[in-house]
């Protein structure tokens, strides 16, 4: 009906045929702009890690995935001989190209649903006619570029003019005018299929209460999500297994990239979905790989989450058990089977009780939390070989947030959870000793064993956990927004536990209860 070749005008076509590395050029962009959306499930991984490693890394991985998408090129290019082996061109390729049209009708309908799982029928009604007087359009431009009549210009603008002010309202009002929010706060009734809409608060009621709870962070547009959902999360066996363990299905549904759920994927390290987690009573949340499959099923799922559904663990008990996780939902990723591990913990859920614990201080004297029950309380983790604890301690951003809150009655605990037989290990005396030189809290825990930092999740240093004065963690993170070693960067950075803090001790809900960590890891 109508090719977007014929928009360009022959000077150009011209220059590219003149210029054949600079059409190879602008093809290569044009098939990585055109193709790197729908990769999503596959390079979110990989860009993730390649962002958040060191430049050579990061230009490795890309490179990677160059090669890869030029795959095709690079093996012609590599084996000459080939190219005599491929089909020669003729009538049947111009209809191939035009059956390669059918898949681009298949996901403009499938973009037309995701439209209309986010707002209503009046809304995809009014897509299909603008899509239609769009096409008119461009049929009517043919028809003019072959000698048409001027009327048929007349028609183009029309149908143009018609297609955007039927459009118009897609454009100006927001989905979230249209639809109600998926999350929040408050009680709110199950959908039909019995899962629960997502809020913060809500997972912190039911885990406070003993219940696991797993989360499926999900949008519309997302195919691995829709898969996923259609043949593991749906299927009889995983929802009876779940059903039977008494675990509660909470659904944040991203489709319209609502801030709540934003917040909650940057606090798991995440920027996109797919996302399971399981949150546990009393521990740290397990994050599953974004593509599930069952394997032994509602038997496989029932050991998994039967030792999970119980109450807080007891002080010192944090670690995970290694056969515990060894039981864990079998789930693959792309056709490869993969055990669910839990070497590395995650951080504490908000609103959840914080683990109990009696450490020694740099003096020999047990500290216990239970003796600070009905204060604030800071748990900072610190290591005096880390670059990043450096950054807070020589710019005096930390002691001056210690004074601060000291000031106002809150509970100031330093610890570190360096393990005895790691190098990095401090003494109780060097750690005073280092400790007095900054200025900084008079309290400092000697956590060498690691069994607190493990019960905590703490994967960094530093990172900072608030608990209230009933014992329960609201807020977990990163100590502010500037994710360097650089001390300049403190004057500009947002406090996260400054924030935190100042609204609890103010009677308001923390905002923002949880974040990424950032700095060097805890060394365990």
């Amino acid at each position: 009906m109508f090719e977007f070749g014929q928009f360009a005008p022959a000077s150009l076509a011209g220059l590219t045929a003149k210029n054949r590395t600079l059409d190879a050029f602008a093809s290569g962009v044009l098939a990585v702009v055109v193709a790197s959306p729908c990769t999503a499930p596959f390079m979110g991984a990989a860009l993730g890690f390649a962002l958040a490693g060191s430049a050579w890394i990061t230009l490795l991985i890309f490179a990677a995935l160059g090669v890869g998408m030029a795959l095709p090129y690079v093996l012609l290019a590599w084996f000459p001989g080939w190219r005599r082996r491929l089909p020669r061109s003729g009538p049947w390729l111009g209809r191939f190209k035009q059956l390669l049209a059918f898949p681009l009708y298949a996901t403009v309908i499938w973009l037309v649903w995701v439209l209309g799982a986010q707002t209503d029928n009046d809304s995809v009604v009014r897509l299909l006619l603008a899509l239609l007087g769009v096409g008119f359009a461009l049929w009517a431009w043919r028809i003019v570029r072959e000698g048409g009549s001027r009327l048929w210009g007349a028609a183009i603008a029309a149908a143009t003019l018609t297609a955007a002010i039927v459009a118009w309202p897609l454009l100006t009002t927001g989905t979230e005018a249209r639809a109600q929010p998926l999350s929040g706060s408050g009680a709110a009734p199950a959908t039909e299929d019995g899962w629960l809409p997502f809020a913060p608060a809500r997972v912190a009621e039911l885990t406070g209460a003993g219940r696991a709870v797993f989360v499926d962070f999900t949008a519309a547009w997302c195919v691995t999500c829709q898969v996923n959902k259609r043949l593991v999360l749906n299927d009889a066996d995983i929802r009876g297994a779940f059903a039977r363990k008494n675990v509660a299905l909470v659904r944040a549904d991203w489709t319209r990239r609502d801030p709540v759920i934003t917040r909650a994927l940057t606090a798991l390290g995440r920027s996109g979905v797919p996302v399971y987690v399981l949150y546990r009573p009393g521990r740290e949340p397990l994050l599953l790989p974004g593509g599930l499959a069952t394997t032994d099923g509602a038997g496989r799922i029932g050991a998994a989450v039967g030792p999970w559904n119980r109450a807080p663990v007891p002080a010192g008990n944090g670690a995970i058990n290694a056969q515990e996780a060894a039981m864990g939902i079998r789930t693959t990723m792309t056709g490869l089977g993969l055990a669910l591990a839990a070497g590395a913990a995650l951080a504490q859920v908000p609103g959840a009780p914080a683990p109990g614990f009696t450490i020694n201080d740099t003096e020999g004297k047990p500290v216990a939390l239970a003796d600070y029950k009905g204060k604030y309380v800071v748990l900072e983790w610190t290591n005096p070989e880390c670059p990043f604890v450096q950054k807070h301690y020589v710019s005096r951003n930390m002691q001056g947030l210690q004074k601060e809150w000291r000031d106002q009655g809150v509970v100031w605990l330093s610890i570190n959870s360096t393990n005895a037989n790691h190098s990095e290990f401090k003494t109780g005396a060097q750690m005073a000793n280092w400790m007095r030189a900054q200025g900084g809290a008079k309290a400092t825990l000697l956590d060498s064993s690691s069994a607190t930092g493990r019960a905590y999740g703490a994967k960094t240093t530093p990172q900072m956990f608030v608990i209230d004065p009933t014992g329960k963690v609201i807020y977990n993170g990163a100590i502010d927004d500037k994710r360097s070693a650089n001390p300049a960067d403190v004057k500009t950075a947002t406090n996260y536990v400054r924030v935190a803090l100042t609204e609890a001790l103010a009677g308001k809900p923390v905002t923002t209860p949880s974040t990424s960590p950032y700095g060097c890891s805890v060394k365990y």
